[in-house]
């Protein structure tokens, strides 16, 4: 499955590669600057989801049931795996994920007007 995903990861790099060398620099930032918030907003939901969080509990199963019952019977409110259901069950990772993809553009031009 690793292979599977490396190699469809490795042509679409390879199918962009014509196109992006005919970018110009400022086209290229300003997709990064949009595209990476947007995929925290999407991604994270689905990261949380493919480790076994639903809006229904933990998904029989997964990683996230064995995360609970390695807890046991009480989750400690505020926990890292109350937190992770929380934001799966409200809707909220999509927020967290956004918010945290668009931390790192923002970091980045902090930084790049740091060096000027």
């Amino acid at each position: 499955m690793a292979n599977y995903a490396r190699r469809q990861c490795q042509a679409v790099v390879n199918a962009a590669r014509p196109v992006m060398a005919s970018v110009p620099p400022w086209a290229s930032t300003c997709a990064y600057y949009t595209a990476v918030p947007v995929a925290g907003y999407v991604g994270f939901p689905i990261l949380l989801n493919c480790i076994g969080f639903s809006a229904a509990g933990p998904v029989a199963g997964s990683m996230a049931a064995s995360w609970q019952a390695s807890i046991g019977a009480t989750v400690q409110a505020g926990s890292a795996f109350a937190v992770c259901q929380q934001l799966a069950m409200t809707g909220g990772a999509a927020v967290v994920g956004g918010v945290v993809g668009a931390a790192a553009p923002v970091a980045r031009l902090g930084g790049w007007l740091w060096r000027r």
